[in-house]
């Protein structure tokens, strides 16, 4: 079992030679690992943090821990990590390794698996998070919608691990979460400077359309969504939707749309009293035995036991 905590406090520090006065908070995150138990994943509701007014946010945070791992886990929104003290570590994205070095950029796209191996403790390090599906909602029906899914489409396939000009990183922390208009604009130019995958690059334009399907799923997930449903979000065929959507986002279409039903369904199987078959068919698995292969391939045990394990 691994014990999650956090604590919030006031500080003031450098980072690369910028001073910094904490608007923004400090979170430690302490991760206890009994010996011999298992990591599970889990789901990180980061999104109920957001507003449409307010998609990003930004803070400094630590992480400490008697064993230096960070659980996997994963969220609905893109994450950027910079971490700024230590002597790095390796990120895990979808079960592929990256070695990463103090002072390198953390890209993490929305719903992706990850964790951490720290080579050190306390290291201490900046966390943007955006939720790329609010800032498109800002922009729906105006001109500017087709550049905003362009944007978080290139934002969401960044190079997993790379340098970028630290003057970009010190414009994006000196920003308040509060001053949307500076920090989105500090984003902005920060992603004119980083690598995106090839498979990215090739298609800006058609990661963009699929992103509208993202936000279909997200927003219907609960509903029967089929591919040509979600292709016809896209504006393409249902035959190129299937061939392109593991290459833009490293895993099939259905296993894109399990992975959030999942979350959801983790979440109700730890705080509400439903029925496991009345989970089941609120967040869209309309067949119980389906839903009990999926979630027991996900998460490597029935619906039942996660269940009795959190509650426990």
């Amino acid at each position: 079992m691994v014990r999650y905590y956090t604590t919030a406090a006031g500080c003031q520090e450098r980072v690369s030679n910028v001073h910094m006065r904490c608007q923004l908070p400090l979170m430690m995150y302490t991760f206890v690992m009994e010996s011999g138990s298992a990591i599970d994943p889990f789901y990180e509701n980061d999104v109920t943090q957001f507003t449409e007014r307010a998609p990003l946010m930004i803070r400094r945070s630590v992480t400490v821990a008697e064993r230096a791992a960070v659980r996997p886990h994963f969220h609905g929104t893109l994450e950027l990590v910079w971490f700024y003290s230590g002597t790095g570590g390796r990120v895990i994205i979808d079960g592929k390794p990256h070695p990463y070095t103090k002072e390198q950029a953390i890209f993490i796209k929305p719903y992706a698996m990850h964790a951490y191996e720290l080579h050190s403790l306390s290291q201490r390090f900046l966390l943007v998070k955006f939720d790329t599906a609010r800032f498109v909602e800002l922009f729906s029906g105006s001109q500017l919608e087709r550049d905003a899914r362009i944007f978080t489409a290139r934002l969401a396939h960044a190079v997993p691990v790379q340098r970028i000009p630290p003057s970009a990183i010190r414009s994006l922390a000196q920003c308040s979460t509060q001053d949307l208009f500076a920090s989105l604009a500090a984003l902005i130019s920060l992603t004119q400077s980083i690598r995106t995958l090839p498979s990215s690059s090739v298609d800006a334009e058609a990661s963009s359309a699929f992103s509208r399907a993202i936000s279909f799923m997200e927003k219907h997930y609960n509903e029967k969504i089929t591919l040509a449903a979600a292709a016809a979000e896209a504006g393409v065929s249902k035959f190129h939707f299937a061939h392109t959507f593991p290459k833009l986002y490293g895993m099939s279409f259905v296993d894109f749309l399990n992975r959030i039903r999942l979350a959801r369904a983790e979440n109700l199987l730890r705080y509400s009293d439903k029925s496991i078959s009345d989970i089941a068919r609120s967040v869209g698995f309309f067949d119980a035995a389906y839903f009990h292969k999926v979630f027991k391939k996900h998460r490597g045990e029935r619906p039942k036991d996660f269940r009795s394990g959190f509650r426990s």
